[in-house]
């Protein structure tokens, strides 16, 4: 039987190539925002003391519209900008999230992850498949804004990413199957 499948991997091989036997993997959270500068584009849409809970609606930031937003209370945007034993006082924040802490229970904050990620294996697909050798790229972005709001008013906002992800993965195994024989049957 096993034979059988080396066979048919061969001659799958030498007619479409090596590449197209390797797995591919895709990693995305869905979002109408479909790349770095569109998420940024509504990122920079908002303006603090305007944008209201509808224009987040019509921008896809809302989190009753829109998959992995995130809505944090007021403890936690406590905890987001004064850490437990820091030097922070809440003199030192920014206006806005002076605001917010102050009304307490009428003050939420939205994390948004946006991104994409896609994972491609490379390589010789029999010392792949044996676990030989592996070769992944990895490539994407993220973007993760976080907003702050007083009822239905934006305050503030901030925003952290990576415009462009390029990660190479290399694993290398000498004894191939017998090193962890578990996984041998796992692609």
């Amino acid at each position: 039987m096993q034979l059988l499948l080396w066979i048919v991997c061969f001659a799958l091989s030498s007619v479409l190539g090596c590449a197209t036997l390797l797995p591919q993997s895709y990693e995305t959270n869905v979002s109408k925002l479909a790349t770095f500068a569109d998420a940024r584009k509504a990122y920079e849409a908002i303006i603090p003391y305007k944008t209201s809970t509808s224009d987040l609606k019509e921008l896809g930031l809302d989190p009753y519209s829109n998959p992995n937003v995130t809505i944090r209370s007021y403890r936690e945007v406590l905890h987001a900008f004064m850490p437990a034993n820091s030097n922070i006082t809440v003199e030192d924040l920014p206006e806005g999230v002076q605001e917010c802490l102050q009304v307490r229970e009428r003050c939420a904050s939205y994390e948004v992850e946006l991104g994409r990620l896609q994972t491609k294996r490379e390589g010789n697909v029999l010392l792949d498949m044996l676990r030989f050798t592996r070769h992944r790229t990895i490539t994407g972005w993220s973007f993760i804004p976080q907003i702050v709001m007083i009822d239905d008013r934006v305050v503030y906002k901030l925003w952290s990413g990576t415009p462009q992800i390029v990660k190479k993965k290399h694993e290398i195994n000498p004894l191939g199957p017998l090193q962890d024989p578990y996984k041998f049957f796992r692609f």
